[in-house]
């Protein structure tokens, strides 16, 4: 899945997923949600080492 796609699964804009990935933004409670969603994950689930 590229950027792109994940933008557009998530609604979310590709440039600022980009920021995201690079550390120049830190996400806020509702977008972690949102990424948790866009993966069929709780926020638990997203942030699990297993």
């Amino acid at each position: 899945m590229t950027q792109t796609d994940l933008a557009v699964h998530l609604g979310m804009d590709r440039s600022f997923l980009s920021d995201l990935e690079r550390g120049k933004r830190e996400p806020c409670l509702r977008t972690l949600e949102v990424i948790a969603q866009g993966f069929e994950l709780s926020l638990p689930q997203l942030f699990s080492s297993t």
